[in-house]
This record gives structure tokens, C-alpha cells and sequence, in this order.
């Protein structure tokens, strides 16, 4: 809030200068003259085969991918490694579900430690690996009763965060990110 009459504040900018170069992802298969004589077949297989193969190798490219010539450069190359942010009051005994909210917390924090000039991102979104998520939702309290019902749910979350598992994900390791 400025009074009247009084100076604006002026804010700085700051950007860093990041880019990735456009790669094709593509697939090649042999099929044989004999194939195509059976037209409808081979093409509604060919289709069926590219409809999923494609998708994969670019979901794989994106997740993993190194980065080389002929890869693009996927989210586990370029992502922070987890840190329990500074000042953050340590948990005695964490479990899984504690060190997911605190990974949603570093995200927040931009990867940071602790600042107000800094600006992080709102996570949308955890991936984990089925065993893990299989172990999270074994968690229960000494009563014997699941410790974190939501993720019973059809569409599980952490902290209101929507839960993704995937198989890509390595068990024991994560990733959560804002990916809008």
C-alpha cells in the first residue's frame, strides 16, 4: 500500500535463460508384402501399435529422458533432489506420507530453504511407484485403523495433492512438481 501522492515501489525481475531444443520422437516397424494383403488388419494393427508405442516413448522421453543428441532432456535430470527445507521442525519417526508433504513443501518453496523472497510453485501432482503407494496405504495407527484414508479414494491425494502412480517412478523415490 503507497499513500497518496508518495513514490511506488519498484519490484526487480530476475530470469534465468533456459532452453531445450525440439526433438522428433518416432517408430519404425518392418511389415512384410504378405502383411499387406490383409489391408484392413495390418493397417487397424499398425494403428493400434503406433496409437501406443508413440505415447510411450514420449511419456518415457519426458519422464527419464538424458538429454543426449537423440533424448530429450526428461524431468529426473532437471528436477531439485529432495531436501527437508530450513527451518522445517523435524518429525520423529517420519513415514512416507511425512516425507511426501515435505517434498510438496520444498516445491512451495521453490527448492529453496525458507525465504519470503522467495517464490516457489503449487505442486499438482505426486508420482510415486506402485509398491510404494501399496505401502503408504498399509500405514495404519496402533488401533489398527488405515492412518491416511484419502488415499483409499478412487482418485487418492496427499495434502489435497492428486496422487499418480506410475511405474516409471522408481520405488523408493518420487517426483512432485507443478506440471501445468
Amino acid at each position: 500500500v503507497t499513500a497518496e501522492n508518495a513514490l511506488i515501489p519498484t519490484s526487480t525481475l530476475t530470469f534465468v535463460e533456459k532452453s531445450e531444443k525440439c526433438k522428433k520422437i518416432a517408430d519404425s516397424f518392418v511389415v512384410t508384402n504378405e502383411s499387406l494383403e490383409n489391408n484392413d488388419f495390418m493397417m487397424s494393427e499398425i494403428m493400434n501399435f503406433v496409437g501406443t508405442n508413440i505415447p510411450n516413448i514420449r511419456e518415457t522421453q519426458i519422464y527419464s529422458g538424458d538429454g543426449s543428441a537423440t533424448q530429450l532432456n526428461g524431468l529426473t535430470n532437471i528436477a531439485k533432489a529432495f531436501a527437508k527445507p530450513t527451518g522445517q521442525t523435524a518429525i520423529t519417526s517420519p513415514d512416507e506420507y511425512d516425507v511426501l508433504k515435505t517434498a510438496v513443501l520444498q516445491v512451495l518453496l521453490g527448492n529453496t530453504t525458507l525465504g519470503t523472497d522467495k517464490i516457489g510453485f503449487s505442486a499438482n501432482a505426486i508420482f510415486v511407484n506402485p509398491v510404494d503407494f501399496a505401502n503408504l496405504t498399509n500405514i495404519r495407527t496402533t488401533d489398527g485403523v488405515h492412518k491416511y484414508p484419502e488415499l483409499l479414494n478412487a482418485n487418492p491425494t496427499i495434502v489435497g495433492i492428486p496422487v499418480i502412480i506410475s511405474t516409471r517412478i522408481t520405488a523408493g523415490s518420487c517426483l512432485v512438481g507443478d506440471f501445468s
